[in-house]
Order: C-alpha cells, then structure tokens, then sequence
C-alpha cells in the first residue's frame, strides 16, 4: 500500500483544544502547548503522563492514593523545570522530585 491509498483511508475526527498532562496520579494537571506521543502515553520534556504515585506505607505494604481515596490530591499542582517535577500545595513547602528518562521504579521517601 503506498501512501496515497493510506490517505483516502483517513477520516477527520475532530481536534485538539488543549492538552494537559498528569505527571502524578491524582494530582493536578499542566497545560502543554505539545506532547509526544509514545508507547507509555503522553510524555512532556522526558516525563510520562502518572508516571508518579502517591503511596501511603502500613505495616511494610504500600497502598496507592488516588483521587477515590484521597480527594485532597488535586489540590497539588506539579510544574515541570529542568528535570525535576515540583510539587506544591497550599500550606506546604514546595518538594521537588528529580525524573529521568527510562527510571520507572524509582521510589523517593517524602516524610
């Protein structure tokens, strides 16, 4: 098949108005002017889309923290510069969290 069959194939099927990001599960979004699009989903300046979680540790085990659960998380809103994604909510210091490309377990303690 060469490409102008591939073409007559296509179909409009609407447009983007705007494209946010999650970098943390739960939490708030950014508003990105471009994303890539990749096999983990949207990524944004080396960071996938909830590539972060929030999880609470009892007893040795982690359990996750989503906006089911744990509504007060959309009150976080990341901001990405220069490799770190940082977090900040009202009445708390801002935490930044350094990322890199292709670290998918890494786990930072925040106490």
């Amino acid at each position: 098949m060469d490409s102008t069959e591939h073409e007559e194939r296509l179909e409009y099927a609407g447009s983007v108005d705007s494209i946010r990001i999650y970098p943390v599960k739960g939490c708030g979004g950014i508003l990105v002017d471009e994303a890539t699009c990749g096999v983990r989903g949207l990524q944004v300046k080396g960071m996938n889309d909830r590539s972060i979680m929030v999880i609470e540790v009892e007893e040795g085990l982690g359990y996750h923290k989503d906006m089911k659960n744990f509504p007060t998380l959309v009150h976080i809103k990341p901001t990405l510069n220069n490799g770190e994604v940082i977090l900040v909510a009202p009445d708390m210091d801002p935490i930044k969290i350094p990322y890199q490309l292709n670290t998918y377990s890494r786990i930072i303690t925040v106490r």
